[in-house]
C-alpha cells in the first residue's frame, strides 16, 4: 500500500475548479451547471470536547460533536438559475418586462403596440407617458391609455410592462426554501512532469472530484451593479447529514455515520496503473456449463488488497494450446464449453504485460457424440444381378438379397481401429466374425434358408470409448424357389 505521499509516484497539486453540477437527489436530474466557476472553498469544522479527569485534572479524552462542512462558490457568470436555487424557487419563461414604445397618437388616443400587463408587484396595468409621473390604465382588450388626451400627429414615449417570450423570471419569497441538491465539483490536478529538460512543467495529470450528497443553499441572491465590478453568482451552502435509503456502496453512506462529502483523486492515463496483480474468483478455477457463456470473474487486486473489478475490454483473454477442442472464450472473457474437458484461459492486461493470470475450466454436460458410421459391402456371393445390399453408413438398416440356392453370405465392413462390433439378434448363432481390424467380416449361414428361401436377422453393434453406440439392423434374404 503507498504510503508515501505520493499517487503512484507523481506529487500532485490542486488548483482551480473545472466545473459544477448540481442534481435532484430525488430524480437525479441535472439542475444546475456552471464551467465558470472563479473561487470555490470547501470548509470542515468539528469541536472536540474535552473530558477532564484524575490528579491535575488533565484532558483524557476528546469527544467530537458539531460536524458542519460549508462550502463557498463563486461563479463569475450571472447566473438566475443559479439565484433560484439558493433560494428555493423556479425560474420560468415568458417573463415580465418594461417597454418603452414610441406610439402616435390617433385622433387623441393612444394605443399600445403589445400585450400590456400588470408591473411585478403592481395590480393594475398601468403606464407612463413622457417619463411624466402621473399613471394611467391601459384597457386590455383594447389596448388604449385611459385619461389621458392626446394631440392628434403627435408621438408620444409610453413606458409600460409586456410578459416576453424571450424574458425569464424568478422571485424571492419570504417563505424561501433554499434548494437541497447533490453537488459535484471537479478541481484540476496537476504534477511536475519527468524527463531531460522537463523537471520545471507541469502537465494535467488528473482531477478532484468532491461531492456533497445533500447540501443546502443558504438563499443567497446577492447582485452587484457597478460600473467596474461584474456581477457574479453565489452559491453558498451547508452539507446536511446524509441517511441514505439505498443499498451500501461507494456512493452510499451507512446510518452508523451519515456522509457530508465525498473526495475522490483520479489520476489520469493506464487504466491499471494502480493494479499489483490480477486474481481469478474462486481460485482459478472455473465450471462451465457445455453450449452456454460464463464470464470469467477475473479482478484487480489492488494495493490494500481490495478486489475491483476491470472494464473486460483493457483484457486480453486468449484459450491455451490444447484447450481449443473443450472451450472457446470471447474478447470479453465470456467462456463456452465445447466439449467435456478442462481448458485453460490465459488473462493479459493490455497495458502491462506482467499483470496475467490464467484460469481452469472445466466443462461438463456436453452430449457424448456417437461413433464413426460403419459401411457395408456384399463380398460373397458378388453383388450384381439378383444379389443386392442396400443401406449401412448413415442409414441403421442394412438389407442383403441374394439368390436361391445361395448357403452362406459374407459381408465386408469398414471401420476404424478404435471402434468393435458385437453380433447380438434374432440370428446371431448364425453370424460368424472374421478378416482384420478395419475390414471385419461377416459370414452369415444361410443353409437352412437356402431352399425354399426365408431370411436371416441380427444387429451389430459398434462401439468406441467416449462416444455413443451405434446399431446397425441386418436383414439377408435368400429367394425362394
Amino acid at each position: 500500500m503507498n504510503v508515501s505521499g505520493t499517487i503512484n509516484g507523481l506529487t500532485v497539486y490542486a488548483k482551480g475548479t473545472m466545473y459544477l453540477k448540481c442534481f435532484d437527489p430525488t430524480t437525479n436530474d441535472l439542475i444546475f451547471y456552471s464551467d465558470k466557476i472563479v473561487t470555490n472553498q470547501l470548509q470542515s469544522t468539528v469541536n472536540l470536547g474535552a473530558i477532564n479527569a484524575g490528579i491535575g485534572n488533565p484532558v483524557v479524552i476528546q469527544i467530537p460533536d458539531t460536524p458542519s462542512l460549508t462550502q463557498t462558490i463563486t461563479a463569475g457568470d450571472f447566473s438566475l438559475q443559479g439565484r433560484a436555487l439558493s433560494v428555493g424557487s423556479t425560474v420560468a419563461y415568458n417573463g415580465v418586462v418594461p417597454v418603452d414604445e414610441a406610439v402616435a397618437a390617433t385622433g387623441t388616443t393612444l394605443t399600445v403596440g403589445q400585450t400590456p400587463c400588470a408591473p411585478l408587484g403592481g395590480c393594475d396595468i398601468v403606464c407612463t407617458i413622457n417619463n411624466d409621473s402621473t399613471a394611467y390604465l391601459i384597457d386590455v382588450e383594447s389596448m388604449q391609455v385611459q385619461g389621458f388626451t392626446a394631440t392628434e400627429g403627435t408621438t408620444y414615449c409610453v413606458h409600460y410592462y409586456t410578459q416576453s417570450a424571450n424574458a425569464m423570471q424568478m422571485s424571492v419569497d419570504t417563505l424561501m426554501s433554499p434548494a437541497v441538491v447533490r453537488s459535484l465539483y471537479t478541481i484540476p490536478l496537476y504534477a511536475t512532469e519527468a524527463g531531460q529538460g522537463a523537471s520545471n512543467k507541469g502537465s494535467h495529470v488528473g482531477n478532484c472530484y468532491i461531492t456533497v450528497p445533500r447540501m443546502q443553499f443558504n438563499g443567497d441572491v446577492s447582485t452587484e451593479g457597478s460600473q467596474t465590478t461584474a456581477a457574479t453568482t453565489n452559491l453558498t451552502g451547508t452539507a446536511l447529514s446524509y441517511n441514505e435509503a439505498c443499498d451500501a456502496g461507494i456512493q452510499c453512506g451507512s446510518s452508523a455515520s451519515p456522509k457530508l462529502a465525498y473526495m475522490v483523486v483520479e489520476i489520469f492515463g493506464n487504466p491499471d496503473q494502480f493494479v499489483e496483480s490480477l486474481a481469478v474468483v474462486g481460485g482459478n478455477e472455473l465450471d462451465v456449463a457445455y453450449d452456454e457463456g460464463t464470464t470469467i470473474p477475473v479482478k484487480y487486486v489492488m494495493p490494500d488488497g481490495s478486489l475491483v473489478t476491470p472494464l473486460m475490454s483493457n483484457l486480453t483473454f486468449a484459450v491455451a494450446d490444447g484447450s481449443t477442442q473443450y472451450i472457446s472464450v470471447s474478447p470479453l472473457g465470456v467462456v463456452t464449453g465445447l466439449s467435456n474437458g478442462t481448458g485453460t484461459v490465459n488473462i493479459t492486461s493490455n497495458y502491462n504485460a506482467n499483470l496475467t493470470t490464467s484460469v481452469q475450466c472445466t466443462v461438463t454436460g456436453a452430449p457424448t457424440p456417437p461413433t464413426e458410421n460403419v459401411t457395408f459391402a456384399l463380398t460373397t456371393p458378388s453383388a450384381g444381378g439378383s444379389n443386392t445390399i442396400e443401406g449401412g453408413g448413415a442409414s441403421m438398416t442394412v438389407t442383403v438379397n441374394v439368390e436361391n440356392s445361395t448357403s452362406s453370405v459374407v459381408l465386408t465392413a469398414t471401420k476404424t481401429a478404435a471402434q468393435s462390433v458385437e453380433i447380438g439378434g434374432t440370428d446371431s448363432g448364425d453370424v460368424s466374425a472374421g478378416g482384420t481390424e478395419t475390414n471385419p467380416t461377416y459370414t452369415v449361414n444361410t443353409t437352412s434358408v437356402s431352399s425354399a428361401g426365408g431370411s436371416k436377422s441380427f444387429t451389430l453393434t459398434v462401439s468406441e470409448s467416449n462416444k455413443t453406440s451405434i446399431t446397425y439392423n441386418v436383414t439377408v434374404t435368400v429367394a425362394g424357389s
